[in-house]
């Protein structure tokens, strides 16, 4: 094999197997499998190739076309055998158990090495191996052999990185390669480090010596035509899988096309039961890893395991399934999307933050869902399937199962809070509006556009924000729902207060909260009574801002909402800064840290870290203030929350200007005005540069121009 390349470390393994064994005057058998095109044959090949000084009495290869229509018998594969080891057709037993006693007699005093390409399975092979001697026998396969008594199992897996780009460089030469590297890349990631497709695409690209390599790289691109570009002579990876794909049951070949249709996810096991519509599928999924055709990849989050297809099975499982009617495909996503939306409701409804929100609401009909699914802690649930969730909402879309989508996605909206995923927040709802739009459904509108101002919010698009809420507002008022009223008339009530509009701020609040207490949300009422305690207390008001603050703390602590009772003590904590009473300052903030941190809300934590490090700075424990700053700076950038990153900015340039450090200060004084700037807040900006102009801080002066 003159191209062959990599997988120098599992040759080496599987040569010294051999040789160990042939030391111990022992057979070796070893199966090598893997899926379509990876490669099995020809490192069988080159691991025979180099072990044949260590086999004196010679090598045999036979293909036992297990593949095929008909795969070839043993009765009639042992003639094969025998001749070459010196039996005339004269003395051929007649029996299959002759034929290979005959056989392992034979074998028992050579030292041989043995290729058997294209297994069909252990029935076909166990009577072609030898009982005792010092031969070696390597066998290809598509299907794992378990039940091959004594066999060393090994998964050839595709080819990675380095090893990809070689045999890619082996075949095209190196300077193409080096000429193009990009398209190179892009040509290597279309193949999947599949062996027979890298070798196809370097067949075409040999063939056509002046096509640039980004030529191919954008025909391989659309995956409609990526197995019609990956052929050139008799080499054609669609013709290798169908090989496999022929030889499965129909139930596993029915839930293959139906997994192609999911795109490029992992996916645990219970969505075959999905694509199948039946309670149990496991046997199935079974038959389908041991067929090469899905592949394990590895534990989630939630320690459960996933699974895949290679991209280039995923094309051909989809091209299998374009002859079946609409209704079919379609019914297979909606059970797995409906799937999808009943665990992620199930977690959302456990996380242990409650979530200002609403998270879903009962559907028209009965969703699909998992069987026996092992339930996982909930946000572990989340952290391992949110890729593939957010991949179903935009299926979901795709194919428009517009009612599931926009529900997916607000039941993901929990762990998008809780995590910082802003980003796939934005993009999903955008998504699910869309949706919620074509379906007519006002409900879902209103739902997703209240969770859509939160994150432009977050994200400091306050016109998006406004906008988003008035329009969710107005839907809730339609449909007359207190609490959707409630929760987004808090969202109104936070952007004017962020927008310096604390009156607007204050008579919004009001307004949620009588729209809560006529709803009987309670957790809705505890937040919205933190806020008014905020804006009276920005009006130097304590004692009026100290009753909504122990009020919501209360209620909080009456209905169980933990993360709701730290956000009230951090209100307190701050109050009795204000007040002078650092001591009690500071015991609210370790109360409140503990409880974001029991609840794992790591940005919580970098809130009250940074009241708690201003209180440092405040008491002039510089060593604390800096340790519990720079923390929470590191979380405010992490999650993108450019606002607090400009006020704990603020706080680290005071706290080095009172060390004496004012290069220090500079830095994080003019990194805040960049943000104050970029945010448009002119009010913060101008309030900074009026304290830096002042004379109390001649040494930082120039300063950048307002």
């Amino acid at each position: 094999l003159p191209d062959f390349t990599g997988r120098d470390d599992l040759v080496d393994e599987l040569v010294r197997l051999l040789r160990d064994a042939r030391a111990a005057d022992r057979p070796a058998v070893v199966v090598l499998s893997g899926a379509p095109g990876v490669g099995k044959s020809s490192l069988a090949i080159r691991v025979a190739h180099a072990v044949r000084a260590d086999f004196p009495d010679g090598q045999l290869h036979l293909d036992l076309r297990g593949t095929a229509d008909s795969p070839r018998r043993p009765l009639d594969v042992l003639p094969e055998l025998l001749r070459a080891l010196g039996v005339p057709d004269a003395a051929m037993p007649a029996a299959l158990g002759e034929r290979a006693a005959l056989l392992r007699s034979l074998l028992a005093d050579r030292r041989l090495c043995i290729v058997l390409e294209d297994a069909a399975g252990a029935a076909q092979v166990r009577p072609l191996l030898p009982g005792a001697g010092a031969c070696a026998v390597l066998i290809t396969s598509r299907t794992r052999m378990p039940d091959l008594p004594g066999a060393r199992t090994v998964d050839v897996d595709v080819l990675r990185g380095a090893e990809a780009a070689a045999l890619l460089s082996r075949i095209i030469g190196p300077g193409r390669v080096a000429a193009e590297p990009e398209g190179a890349q892009a040509i290597l990631d279309c193949c999947g480090g599949l062996p027979l497709a890298i070798r196809v695409a370097g067949a075409k690209l040999s063939q056509r010596p002046n096509w640039p390599l980004r030529e191919l790289a954008n025909r391989l691109a659309d995956e409609r035509r990526r197995l019609d570009e990956l052929r050139a002579g008799d080499l054609a990876v669609r013709a290798s899988a169908t090989l496999s794909y022929d030889q499965l049951p129909s139930s596993a070949a029915r839930a293959f096309r139906g997994l192609g249709s999911l795109g490029p996810v992992q996916f645990p096991g219970w969505v075959v039961s999905a694509v199948l519509g039946r309670p149990d599928a496991d046997e199935v999924l079974d038959v389908l890893v041991d067929a090469h055709l899905v592949e394990l990849v590895s534990a989630g989050a939630d320690g459960l395991p996933r699974y895949r297809l290679h991209d280039l099975l995923r094309c051909y499982a989809v091209e299998q399934a374009e002859p079946e009617p609409f209704g079919e495909r379609q019914n297979r996503i909606r059970r797995v999307v409906e799937g999808y939306l009943c665990l992620a409701a199930e977690a959302a409804a456990k996380m242990p933050i409650h979530f200002f929100g609403i998270v879903s609401v009962p559907g028209e009909t009965e969703p699909w869902r998992p069987g026996d699914h092992p339930r996982a802690d909930p946000a572990a649930w989340f952290a391992a399937e949110l890729d593939t969730a957010v991949a179903m909402v935009e299926l979901a879309a795709a194919w428009r199962l517009d009612d599931l989508a926009w529900r997916l996605t607000a039941a993901l909206t929990p762990y998008f809070d809780l995590r910082n995923h802003h980003d796939d927040w934005h993009r999903t709802h955008l998504i699910a509006l869309d949706a919620a739009i074509r379906a007519g459904d006002r409900r879902g509108q209103a739902i997703v556009l209240r969770n859509l101002g939160q994150v432009e919010l977050y994200l400091d698009d306050y016109p998006s924000a406004l906008d988003a809420f008035e329009r969710s507002l107005r839907l809730f008022r339609e449909i007359g729902d207190d609490r959707g009223v409630g929760i987004t008339l808090s969202g109104l009530s936070t952007v004017r207060r962020v927008s310096g509009e604390n009156e607007e701020s204050l008579a919004l609040c009001h307004e949620a909260l009588e729209a809560f207490l006529r709803a009987g949300d309670r957790h809705g009422e505890a937040v919205v009574r933190i806020s008014i305690g905020i804006l009276w207390l920005a009006r130097g008001c304590h004692k009026t801002a100290e009753r909504w603050f122990t009020d919501a703390y209360e209620l909080s602590a009456e209905i169980g909402d933990r993360h709701r009772e730290a956000h009230a003590r951090q209100r307190l904590a701050l109050l009795h800064q204000v007040r002078g009473n650092l001591g009690g300052a500071r015991e609210e903030l370790d109360r409140a840290i503990a409880i974001f941190g029991e609840l794992g809300d790591d940005h919580c934590v970098g809130y009250a870290h940074q009241s708690l490090g201003s209180l440092y700075l405040y008491s002039e424990d510089f060593a604390h203030a800096r340790l519990l700053l720079a923390n929470s700076l590191s979380v405010h950038q992490r999650s993108g929350d450019r606002r607090s990153e400009a006020e704990v900015s603020e706080l680290l340039g005071d706290l080095h200007l009172r060390l004496g450090q004012p290069d220090r200060a500079r830095d994080h004084f003019e990194r805040a005005l960049r943000i104050w700037r970029a945010l448009s807040a002119t009010a913060q900006e101008s309030a900074l540069l009026a304290r830096l102009r002042s004379p109390s801080s001649p040494h930082l002066l120039p300063l950048p121009s307002a």
